[in-house]
């Protein structure tokens, strides 16, 4: 390998790798967003089956509808932490897969280009 070819790898690994840092950094905040989702969607879950129980109480429910409301905030409540712990992680690393697929093949376009 020549000392131009060096150069030329050099030159191209820097221009990609804060590229790179930015996709990273997006797939990491989307992360975050979708846990903050889901810890919010947990916590409306919860006070909802807590709104029911206390609407049960008050005569405001009957037995099968307050059943009814609280298994439904119970299944919202559920979404909310898988969303927090598997579903978000799961789709941020799909989105950063994906973007470092697309940075590295512009990467290989660029090394190309100034091989040529």
């Amino acid at each position: 390998m020549s000392f131009r070819e060096i150069a030329i790898t050099i030159r191209a690994v820097n221009r990609a790798s804060g590229e790179f840092a930015r996709i990273r950094s997006d797939a990491e905040m989307l992360s975050a967003r979708v846990k903050v989702l889901g810890s919010a969607l947990a916590g409306l879950g919860a006070a909802g089956t807590a709104v029911g129980y206390v609407a049960h109480q008050f005569g405001l429910l009957s037995d099968e509808q307050a059943r009814v409301f609280n298994s439904a905030m119970m299944v919202v409540s559920a979404m909310g932490m898988f969303m927090r712990t598997s579903w978000g992680v799961a789709i941020a690393q799909k989105v950063y897969a994906a973007a470092c697929w697309v940075a590295t093949a512009a990467q290989n376009a660029l090394n190309i280009s100034y091989a040529t």
